[in-house]
Order: structure tokens, then sequence, then C-alpha cells
């Protein structure tokens, strides 16, 4: 559909996760006119998470199911989701190897496609890039905390655990920064909260604000 799905439904265990993509994506789902829903399997037995996602769709199965976990049971459990003519994205990253039991009759006699990348083209590159050079895509969105070169062992073990809804950004310059999330900024550094976007996103203004009042103080300790 060239105007985009109707129904979008996201299954996320991490609830900090969940609400803060609720926040960011919940008002674009509704000025577009479709419905997001989003549910934590953590927090429900499977037949009740599959009640809900049936309610959701109105009974449907999905045209389109994007998997971004390495998991095979997780493969497994969405390929029943999928309805003649889908696209099956399976995460790149499944361990070589891995094992996963899957009814490929599907693919030669439901039309289903199955992939294991991300499914970009050259094309489809270049139109990303057009899109972030005039601004329809904010890359500065997907920023979630903060941190100096001390804290980047405690940062790998935060996206290990999936404790972000996005990306870690290190400063090696500012080796004493501790790991911030950007929600909490402005208890840590106020100036530099203050130069965040209106929606809460990271900005060149708040990148310059942070080395501008930290470079000098970063050699005394962090404060």
């Amino acid at each position: 559909d060239p105007d985009g799905p109707s129904v979008i439904v996201v299954t996320e265990n991490s609830l900090p996760r969940l609400e803060q993509l609720e926040i960011r994506f919940g008002p674009p789902a509704d000025q577009r006119g479709a419905t997001l829903a989003a549910y934590s399997p953590s927090r429900q037995d499977p037949e009740g998470l599959a009640e809900k996602i049936r309610d959701a769709t109105g009974g449907a199965v999905f045209d389109d199911i994007v998997i971004m976990a390495p998991s095979a049971a997780l493969v497994e459990e969405s390929a029943g989701w999928l309805g003649d003519d889908g696209l099956l994205n399976i995460f790149a990253g499944v361990p070589r190897g891995t094992m996963a039991h899957l009814d490929l009759s599907k693919v030669y006699m439901a039309g289903q496609r199955w992939i294991g990348s991300s499914g970009s083209s050259l094309a489809d590159l270049g139109y990303t890039l057009e899109k972030i050079q005039t601004r329809a895509l904010r890359t500065e969105s997907t920023v979630a905390a903060i941190a100096g070169l001390n804290a980047a062992k405690e940062g790998l073990q935060a996206v290990q655990d999936g404790s972000f809804p996005g990306k870690i950004v290190v400063w090696p310059q500012l080796p004493s920064l501790p790991l911030i999330p950007l929600p909490e900024l402005a208890k840590h550094l106020p100036k530099v909260a203050a130069k965040l976007s209106p929606e809460g996103y990271w900005t060149k203004e708040a990148e310059d604000e942070l080395l501008f009042s930290q470079l000098a103080k970063d050699s005394k300790g962090w404060g």
C-alpha cells in the first residue's frame, strides 16, 4: 500500500523502550490515520498476547513482519502470523547455525517471501540519504543517552540489556562524563538539556554546549 500500513503492532519486553516507542511514534501514526498497538510479551501469557494482537488487527494476519531480535523461537512464532504474499524480514544477527522449524510450503504455495537482511538496495540507501539531507528523517531522534569514555563499558552493558530505546553517544574527550539518559539530562546538565529539541531529541547545539561547558571541567573531574 503506497499510503503505508493501517495497523502497526509492536512487541517489546522492555517497558521503558515500549513507552518511548509509543511517545515517539504514536503521534506520527495518528497523523497518517494508522493504528499503533504496542504490547509487552513479558507482561502476559502467550495466548493473552495473541488475543490482543488479533483484536488489534481485527483477526487479520500481517502483510509485513520485521523481527529485530536474534531468536529462533521468535522467528517460528512470527512466521505463523504472516499472510499470503507477505514479507518476513528475519534479523540478520541470528548466529550462524541457528535452527528454526518453519513451514517452507508457505513460500512456494502462498507467495511468502523470507529475507535475512535489511532488504536495502543501493537505490534504497540513496533514498534514505536524501531524506536525511532534507531533514525528512531525523537521525538525532535515535540518541537515547550520552556518556564519556570511562562509562563506555556501562553503556555497552546497557545496550546488551536493552536499557535504552536508542543509541548511546560516547565522547572520548570527556572521559569522566557518566552515562546519562536524555530524559534525565536536565538533572545533571541543565544548560545542555536546554539545547535539546522541543521533542527532547539530541541536537548539534546540545553537543556544542556539552563540549564547551565540560571540556575544561573534565580535566579536573566531571561536575
